[in-house]
């Protein structure tokens, strides 16, 4: 506390309003604790309260694309929630896939396999994928089918952040399943 009244007193350049006119330093100083003690008591109410919690604004939600995709579906707003749920989630996983490789400094080779991740036709073919990356036609298979697994690990990994309980997120993965199926093949979500 005597460091925090210090800091306190410093940060908030204090001692400068400080004045013989008014009164004894030690009062002075005084009345100055007591504010400082009754910022940290509203600062600790603040933690009490979850003051640390990080609060996501609603705004950044993208309510237009949430009601184009609603116009293209028609879909029923727990299902526009559901697909925006699915699109977050791969996002977070696709992100963390992509820090994992430019961790290893293989920031290019993720970028070269990454179409193949759709699950649709790629862009480009094994062949040139192979060519890009330098190595042969069996072994970006080999790294296609390890991406995969990577982003199928990265996606369990995200989903298991957004349940209570272990055992909850199979249950999670069919659903996820289910609402991909319906919506992911769009790329409105």
């Amino acid at each position: 506390m005597t460091q925090s009244f210090f800091q306190h007193l410093l940060e908030n350049d204090t001692i400068r309003r400080a004045s013989r006119e008014k009164g004894r330093f030690r009062s002075f100083l005084l009345g100055a604790l007591k504010v400082c003690l009754s910022d940290e008591q509203a600062r600790r109410g603040t933690l009490k309260r979850g003051g640390e919690a990080q609060f996501i604004s609603t705004d950044e939600v993208e309510a237009e694309e949430l009601h184009h995709l609603r116009a293209l579906h028609e879909a029923a707003p727990d299902e526009i929630l559901d697909a925006r749920w699915v699109s977050v989630i791969l996002e977070r996983a696709l992100a963390k896939v992509r820090r994992e490789f430019s961790a290893e400094g293989k920031v290019e080779t993720f970028e070269a396999l990454s179409p193949f991740l759709s699950g649709e036709k790629a862009s480009i073919s094994y062949e040139q994928a192979a060519e890009t990356t330098g190595v042969s036609l069996g072994a970006i298979k080999t790294h296609i089918h390890r991406l995969r697994r990577q982003f199928a690990a990265a996606v369990r990994h995200e989903i298991m952040q957004t349940v209570s309980a272990p055992h909850e997120v199979d249950d999670e993965l069919r659903h996820f399943r289910n609402v991909f199926a319906r919506f992911g093949h769009q790329q409105a979500i």
